[in-house]
């Protein structure tokens, strides 16, 4: 198979940056995002319900609201966007595919993350623990 060159990588790169920063562009001005097909269906929560409304916010500068659409998400932010900064520099510089750094880290933390956010979308459907599910605070 044909290496990519790192100016090919690097193309990649801005594209996928330049794709975010359009969707994240579409939300904050038209509000415009995707809806969550388990609440579409069910009418129940999932682990990423109100994550878009979140970076939204979070973008916006409205912290507070951001932590009521989605709590999982704030202890993820950043460190979570420099491991993925992180990952994409080491795709420019050619890195191999299994010495990423979130590879390894998914290697090792995977399933307890993916237990954590299964706990969590449990939870955020229970009435007692309806203080997690996504929430729309009043001006």
């Amino acid at each position: 198979m044909k290496q990519k060159t790192k100016g090919m990588r690097i193309l990649i790169v801005f594209g996928i940056i330049t794709v975010i920063i359009t969707y994240g562009y579409l939300t904050v001005h038209f509000h415009m995002g995707l809806p969550c097909l388990l609440y579409t269906f069910t009418g129940w929560y999932c682990p990423g319900c109100g994550l878009g409304r979140s970076v939204r916010c979070i973008l916006e500068g409205q912290w507070y609201q951001a932590f009521r659409y989605n709590v999982l998400l704030m202890p993820f932010i950043i460190p979570g966007t420099l491991l993925l900064l992180y990952t994409a520099w080491q795709y420019i510089q050619g890195t191999p595919y299994r010495n990423y750094w979130i590879i390894r880290l998914s290697e090792r933390a995977g399933i307890p993350v993916a237990i954590i956010m299964l706990l969590y979308g449990f939870l955020r459907n229970i009435e007692f623990f309806s203080i997690l599910a996504p929430v729309i605070l009043p001006d």
